[in-house]
């Protein structure tokens, strides 16, 4: 009979004392044995699933690539019931807070309600836990509350909440800062669905970890293949900031050209105010930056909020998109749903669209509680409610109803809320086509169009994929970009990661020696039931995942009903190898080779090092028509510093794009035709 695994736990019952040790942990319930070892989210799930309190617990654990200082791994793990949507919220933050905890516990849970001004909760270097009082912290931007902290109580790491957080709006954030022994830098936030409200709901202003960071482990293989990375190297150029430039070659923007010169402005305007460079700490390629500000001190950002509250709201000064963010960072709120607020309110009020300091005077009145944005700080749905408009939410939380139709099932199925971060099916965008995909998937049975993200066939086996891969991915506090990037640009097949990161637990079961790869991802998919059955806790129903709104796209074949009965029984999805297919060291299929009638000229387009490596007119001469990874080589040929991020052995690296659409490695091209090449991560 399996016994169950001790963890390390610090458990502060905010009304029962004091000073509280850390001590040895194992669940009660033996179905959560195997996941709680797993450490991490397992660790979590176990802890929150026990809870009986009215008030649920805020649970913060380390996996064990953080306590092994595992190259990439410094995520912390952040978990409890959202006070948005009433269910699971999980969100992964950076900075040096999870090392430092991971050096004396795995998990910290905290429950009850302090009722000191001010409190901070304080970890100190032998694992002790005790409530330090500062009411002079009240009223602070995390940042400013990071700084106080640390000169009372010296080096440390710190979680916090801002002015908003205090005052409970339901999407307050969290924001991680780093030791100033450790390099500082700016916050990490986190907490779409509204974790700083939770934290405030236990009565805390902060939390800081005093104890020395975990020492790195050496892991030379896994440092040669990150920095190998062509897509780490343009993540850590662009700091996420590079997918403006890919969301104007897709076809989300395909048909508005006004939006495709915002998007390219917008870009444009990001590389002429990098700062300098931030990350994770112990990340060899890490990926923040801090943008210079006009007349104010230099501010992070990234994509995904500065899209939010630039390109939404129909402008592209990127310095006025970091004023926006600045404000919702020094009153610790959540910036992608105050874009969605921001956006319903200037369809309701047209004139204000491109025009930022009406959106900057909205945003100054709601945190005075004024104005037409003051329902927001609880929400877009609360705004929705009180302005009587009808909102793109699931469980009252925000979603963007793109043209891709995984990344919206992905949101709207997701257990764990609708972050992007989470939710979105990063590979199905970064892989060169669908050959490629099957290959990363295997043994997955993709079948033609999947790869099509306008299209709904096969998408529901594709976004359960995907949520059983960033499951597992986030229970080890892997970076889940560096994953993705290993993936994508074929440095690591999934078994090879899994044998990097895996838990111990985890890799000492039987099926782990035979199948790593797959073995992770059972491992991911044994948490997402976990997941729904602890919201099922909670009153959730299968119906709260489809609103009306979606009902159209997301009953579509291939969707929902797909994905569904992909949680029931996965294996049927699956199909072995075979001629037919492609599989693990598997070719992949090939278009039949057009017959060239002379030869011509394809251009092609790249943005970072890729596009400076080929240059911005890149041309191509070679027999035409012929099959788009033709091209390809003809250029790696002709531009050997592009032959990297261009091939990796037969096997071309970018997805390719043509005017818009999909372009796959074996679809023919002709002459005059331009090809956009994207060598990007998603998501961020």
């Amino acid at each position: 009979m399996q016994t169950p695994t001790q963890s390390r736990l610090i458990d502060v019952d905010l009304e029962r004392g004091e000073s509280w040790p850390v001590g040895p942990w194992s669940p009660a319930d033996p179905r959560h044995w195997r996941t709680a070892a797993w450490g991490g989210g397992g660790l979590s799930l176990a802890l929150l699933a026990q809870a009986t309190d009215a008030l649920a617990p805020l649970v913060l654990s380390v996996g064990e690539c953080v306590v092994r200082g595992v190259p990439t791994a410094a995520r912390l793990c952040v978990a409890s019931r959202s006070p948005l949507s009433g269910f699971l919220s999980e969100g992964m933050v950076g900075s040096d807070f999870g090392r430092r905890m991971a050096a004396v516990a795995d998990a910290l849970r905290i429950r009850g309600r302090c009722v000191s001004p001010g409190a901070v909760l304080v970890i100190d270097a032998d694992g002790s836990a005790r409530i330090q009082s500062e009411s002079a912290l009240l009223g602070l931007s995390s940042q400013a509350a990071h700084a106080f902290i640390e000169q009372r109580l010296g080096p440390c790491a710190t979680l916090s909440i801002g002015p908003l957080g205090e005052r409970r709006a339901r999407i307050a954030s969290l924001a991680a800062c780093s030791s100033t022994t450790a390099g500082g830098g700016p916050p990490h936030f986190v907490g779409r669905g509204g974790l700083g409200a939770v934290l405030a709901e236990h009565g805390l202003k902060a939390i800081a970890v005093r104890s020395l960071a975990q020492p790195a482990e050496r892991s030379p293989e896994l440092t040669r293949a990150l920095t190998a990375s062509p897509r780490l190297e343009e993540r850590a150029r662009g700091g996420t900031l590079e997918l403006a430039h890919s969301i104007i070659v897709r076809s989300d923007l395909a048909e508005d050209a006004g939006q495709r010169e915002r998007a390219r402005a917008f870009a444009e305007g990001a590389d002429a105010a990098r700062e300098h460079q931030h990350g994770c700490q112990g990340c060899p390629t890490p990926c923040g930056w801090v943008f210079r500000r006009a007349n104010a001190p230099g501010q992070a950002a990234r994509f995904g909020a500065g899209q939010a509250l630039s390109l939404q709201l129909g402008f592209a000064d990127f310095d006025a998109a970091l004023a926006l963010l600045q404000r919702c960072d020094q009153w610790g709120i959540d910036a992608k749903e105050v874009g969605a607020g921001l956006a319903l309110l200037a369809e309701i009020e047209p004139s204000a669209r491109g025009r930022p300091e009406v959106f900057a005077n909205w945003l100054d009145r709601a945190a005075l509680g004024e104005g037409p944005a003051a329902p927001l700080i609880h929400g877009l749905h609360a705004l929705g409610i009180s302005t009587g408009r009808a909102t793109s939410c699931v469980r009252r939380c925000s979603v963007r109803p793109g043209k891709d139709q995984a990344a919206l099932l992905g949101q709207c199925v997701s257990a764990r809320g609708t972050d992007p971060m989470r939710a979105f099916p990063f590979l199905a965008s970064e892989s060169c086509g669908l050959e490629t995909l099957r290959e990363l998937c295997a043994p997955l049975d993709l079948p033609e169009g999947s790869e099509d993200p306008s299209s709904s066939v096969g998408k529901g086996r594709l976004v359960g994929w995907h949520e059983d891969l960033v499951l597992a991915l986030d229970l080890t506090g892997f970076c889940a970009f560096s994953a993705s990037a290993l993936l994508a640009d074929r440095l690591a097949s999934l078994d090879a990661l899994a044998l990097w990161i895996a838990p111990r637990a985890l890799a000492a079961e039987a099926e782990f020696l035979l199948a790593p790869g797959r073995t992770l991802l059972a491992a991911g998919a044994e948490l997402a039931t976990l997941q729904r059955e602890l919201n099922a806790q909670w009153g959730w129903t299968p119906a709260d995942d489809t609103p009306d709104w979606t009902q159209e796209r997301l009953s579509a074949q291939g969707m929902e009903p797909e994905y569904r009965a992909y949680r029931m029984k996965r294996e049927s999805f699956e199909r072995a190898p075979s001629p037919g297919t492609t599989g693990p060291g598997a070719e992949p299929r090939r278009g039949s080779r057009p017959m060239p009638l002379g030869r011509g000229r394809v251009r092609l387009r790249a943005f970072g090092s890729l596009g400076e490596a080929l240059g911005r007119q890149c041309e191509v001469e070679l027999p035409l028509p012929a099959l788009a990874e033709d091209a390809l080589r003809a250029a790696a040929l002709q531009f050997p510093a592009a032959k990297d991020a261009l091939l990796r052995g037969d096997s071309v690296r970018p997805a390719m794009y043509r005017d818009g659409l999909r372009v796959e490695p074996g679809h023919s091209v002709s002459a005059g035709e331009t090809l956009d090449l994207l060598l990007v991560v998603g998501g961020g």
